[in-house]
């Protein structure tokens, strides 16, 4: 059967030949936005501007401020390389325990898109 894509990490399947493929597009959109979201810019060859570079905000203070850097670079990258993505909303998820706030150094976050061509929304978490 034909797919559109290797599916990442490569691994090996007797099935689809020397790679397991992707055979429908939710499933390669979910993982262009992951690259986008998880790929540092100029990480990628020849493209300095692709990626978003979650991980480098690992540990950034949780402020607003980060919050809403973070967001407009998802936006723009989706706008530049998944133009048939809408972004609805990038929710960020803090971890609390009653009134005490837990310093888990990690970034937990949901990004809430509508898929135009299948027009059907979905969402993505990430947590680093």
């Amino acid at each position: 059967m034909r797919g559109y894509g290797a599916a990442l990490p490569l691994n090996f399947n007797s099935t689809d030949g020397p790679y397991a493929l992707l055979k429908d597009l939710k499933s390669i959109i979910f993982q262009n936005l992951k690259m986008i979201v998880l790929t540092s810019p100029g990480e990628r060859i020849m493209d300095p501007n692709f990626g978003v570079g979650l991980k480098n905000y690992l540990f950034e203070p949780d402020t607003r401020r980060t919050h809403n850097i973070i967001k407009s670079k998802i936006i723009n990258q989706v706008g530049e390389y998944l133009p048939f993505l809408e972004i609805e909303d990038v929710v960020f998820k803090s971890q609390s325990t009653g009134d005490a706030y837990v310093q888990s150094n990690k970034l937990n976050i949901e990004v809430r898109f509508f898929i135009i061509p299948l027009a059907v929304s979905e969402s993505l978490e990430i947590s680093i």
